[in-house]
């Protein structure tokens, strides 16, 4: 078997969030050693759920599972001089420690980077909160939806005549994760050229706003234009775009998205309706876009949406169905490709998790399941050289 990407480093994740458990996630995918340190009554992810048959259970939390592939599960209590302790010696010999405690907390533990680096001169420490370890905000709370806001992500989503949207899930704290991995990725290589290793702060509000960076701000910035929401309609409104480029509803309820790029005598073809070839329309179909939601949708009416995207894909129309989870399961694109593992939990039964992030052509991407709650305790503690008896003691105390 080919070695891991990232085989032989060490990598130490504490500290609650998304954010936190993503980059640790991408580690372990990549074949690190990934120990995941949890307060004894265990992450606030554990309870999140969904759970199976509805009950919540710390060990079968879907949002736990999903986020923990492939991890070491470690107990330990922060607030106990003897865990501060057990930390200090697996920090000593980790590689990267990502953490997610608010800015100054690892410090008020004796734990901070400048008292680690002292015995591990080469540590990359990567710290995830919502604005940062300084300025303004560095001290305040939050959750996804004040940094999709803060960022200025939320004033982009949704219809132009109503309140801005956040999308789906944690995508700011996804995003700090992936650029918190990248970074101390980056860090473990300069570390290997000059022996030092260093810092990274990542705040979620930046990683969100760097993303739209080539975007909004820079039409402000150039020319003081100010972006408005576009809704389903994406550039619609805008009078250099390309409509349709929106999503209309079909037959079966199921949504499609359609892409003109100024096809519409093919569209006419399919649809039927002389008024798609006037010029009027080929010249500012933006200016029409009502006109042509009302005509599509007639046409739309008559076919589920598959039977809509064969048609359009056969007369040469940027057409695609919007997949719902279930259908993103079963298809033949993800299936084909082994995308989504499987396997057997003795308490949530038969999981099915999302397979590789990237397929890389030697070193393979890693799946396993998450550990349960102090899966790895005795393990983790006898490489340190606590005899049995001693981990006892400490259990007992709870201190892991």
């Amino acid at each position: 078997m080919s070695p891991l990407a990232l085989q032989g480093l060490r990598v130490l994740e504490v500290g609650e969030g998304t954010g936190v458990a993503f980059c640790g996630k991408l580690f372990a995918g990549l074949g690190a050693e990934v120990t995941k340190i949890e307060a004894p009554a265990g992450d606030a992810l554990r309870y999140a759920g969904p759970f199976p048959d509805g009950t919540p259970n710390p060990d079968v939390s879907a949002a736990y599972l999903n986020l923990n592939t492939a991890k070491q599960g470690v107990t330990l209590d922060l607030q106990s001089a003897s865990g501060v302790g057990i930390f200090a010696h697996l920090a000593a010999e980790a590689d990267v420690i990502i953490e997610g405690f608010a800015p100054g907390h690892l410090d008020s533990l004796g734990l901070g980077y400048e008292r680690l680096s002292e015995s591990n001169a080469g540590l990359v420490l990567v710290s995830i909160t919502p604005f940062g370890q300084d300025g303004p905000y560095r001290d305040y709370l939050a959750n996804e939806l004040v940094v999709y806001a803060a960022s200025g992500y939320m004033s982009l989503a949704g219809d132009p005549d109503r309140e801005p949207h956040k999308a789906y899930g944690e995508q700011t704290a996804i995003h700090a994760g992936y650029q918190g991995a990248l970074a101390a990725i980056a860090a473990i290589t300069a570390r290997d050229a000059s022996g030092v290793g260093q810092w990274i702060d990542v705040a979620q509000a930046e990683a969100a706003a760097f993303l739209s960076g080539g975007g909004s701000p820079a039409a402000y910035i150039l020319r003081g234009e100010i972006a408005k929401r576009s809704g389903a309609r994406l550039n619609g409104q805008q009078a250099h775009s390309n409509y349709p480029s929106t999503f209309r509803p079909c037959a079966d309820g199921g949504w499609i998205h359609a892409h003109g790029n100024f096809r519409y005598p093919q569209l006419m073809g399919e649809v039927m309706d002389p008024r798609l070839n006037d010029p009027e329309i080929l010249k500012t179909p933006h200016g029409h876009a009502d006109e042509i939601d009302a005509i599509m949708d007639e046409w739309l009416a008559q076919y589920d949406k598959w039977e809509v995207v064969r048609r359009a894909q056969a007369a040469r129309l940027h057409f695609t169905e919007v997949m719902t989870p279930a259908e993103v399961l079963s298809d033949g694109a993800y299936v084909e490709r082994d995308f989504w593992f499987t396997y057997h939990h003795p308490e949530a039964g038969e999981v099915m998790q999302p397979g590789p992030m990237v397929r890389m052509g030697v070193t393979p991407w890693t799946n396993a399941a998450a550990p349960a709650l102090g899966e790895h305790n005795a393990e983790v503690l006898a490489h340190l050289g606590f005899s049995p008896e001693e981990i006892l003691v400490l259990a007992e105390h709870r201190v892991i």
